[in-house]
């Protein structure tokens, strides 16, 4: 359990946002619904009636209505959601505090595996540039910056009901959709490849130029909706996926299988179920493995982050182990040790209010513990 950093070169291609995360005391869902847990975009559009407020809609008309807003300090007004995903024809509760947060998986992962990350601001010094400039520092994030001209930076609005379990992402985003491969690769003798949350045609170029590095595979929701390069197009250029079960669900089913016919480690996270990995051992054959979550003995205070937490130090462990491009696939021992520090790591993050991730002293007392408390 330590800094994959200090023995191998991890280089991260993914989004750094500025993350508004508004808390609520209730849960967004109701009694006996599972909780909301996907992420979606969006689009803000002012409205004068709501200078308090924030209204959320989705294209079947649900709405979910923020109160007790400062429309000087806050975003206010409506915004659309790209896709069905509320739970209430309408529903209305205080924001209970507003935060803002280092986010977006690629400054996740970069934090969490000591890499360099590289990501896409804004050429304009607008407030979320200078957000995320400042919390990358502050989270000692080496950062390599493709300024794109003429786009706002991108930035996330997260809803959370906090011991509720509810994570509402949604993604206002400029800068992203902009990025060209020939201006992000970085060349060198990387260890680790990560590609994050970028749309899947990039993600394939990326990937491929670094055929000789062992190489991962995160996507958000998007990249499992997207229909010009379906997801299942990337299978056999990635040693690890990690995704959401919600994620995994949506693709279709010959996306699935392609990943499942693959060498790939596949990691879906299913919240508080705990995670599922399936993976090919030595002799070819793909075997499967459920790795619970560690007991609590208090509520998470924020999910975010969880799912990003449990693959990164997954990916830390096995690397600890040896797993490298040439060393082949990883032993069904090695993998379930990864899987618990994966879990552990989990436990923890979501124990924080903001952004980080867990030291290795705290990941070894709570695995020799036994529990998160």
């Amino acid at each position: 359990m330590t800094d994959p950093s200090s023995q191998t070169k991890v280089l991260v291609y993914g989004p750094a946002y500025l993350d508004i995360v508004m808390r609520v005391g209730l849960p967004l869902v109701a009694q006996g619904h599972s909780p909301i847990d996907k992420s979606v975009d969006g689009t803000l559009q002012h409205a004068p009636d709501l200078h308090q407020a924030l209204e959320l809609v989705d294209p079947s008309g649900k709405r979910l209505i923020l109160t007790g807003l400062d429309g000087n300090r806050h975003p206010t007004g409506r915004l659309r959601l790209s896709h069905n995903l509320l739970d209430h024809p309408l529903l209305s509760m205080p924001a209970i505090e507003v935060t803002e947060s280092l986010g977006g998986m690629g400054a996740g992962y970069a934090a969490a595996l000591g890499g360099e990350l590289v990501s896409a601001l804004s050429d304009i010094r607008d407030q979320p540039r200078d957000r995320i400039e400042q919390a990358l520092q502050m989270n000692r994030v080496r950062h390599c910056p493709i300024l794109i001209h003429g786009q706002a930076t991108d930035w996330t609005l997260i809803v959370s009901s906090g011991r509720h379990g509810d994570k509402l992402p949604v993604g206002l985003r400029g800068c992203h959709a902009a990025l060209r491969a020939a201006d992000m690769i970085q060349t060198g003798p990387w260890g680790l490849v990560v590609g994050a949350s970028l749309h899947n045609a990039l993600l394939a170029e990326l990937l491929a130029h670094h055929a000789d590095s062992l190489r991962v595979l995160a996507p958000a929701m998007r990249n499992c909706r997207d229909q010009l390069m379906p997801l299942g197009d990337l299978a056999g250029m990635a040693d690890l996926i990690s995704l959401n079960h919600h994620e995994w669900n949506e693709l279709r089913p010959a996306d699935r299988q392609a990943w499942l016919h693959s060498d790939a480690i596949i990691c879906v996270t299913q919240g508080p179920k705990g995670a599922h990995l399936s993976w090919v051992d030595p002799a070819g054959n793909r075997l499967t493995h459920h790795e619970p979550l560690f007991t609590r003995t208090m509520p998470p205070v924020d999910t975010n982050r969880a799912g990003e937490a449990f693959a990164a130090f997954l990916l830390r462990e096995l690397i600890q182990q040896g797993w490298s491009k040439r060393s082949g696939p990883v032993t069904q021992e090695g993998l379930q040790w990864a899987a618990r520090v994966g879990s552990a790591a989990a436990g923890l993050t979501v124990n924080r209010p903001g952004f980080g991730f867990p030291s290795v002293s705290e990941l070894v007392s709570v695995i020799k513990l036994g529990q998160i408390s």
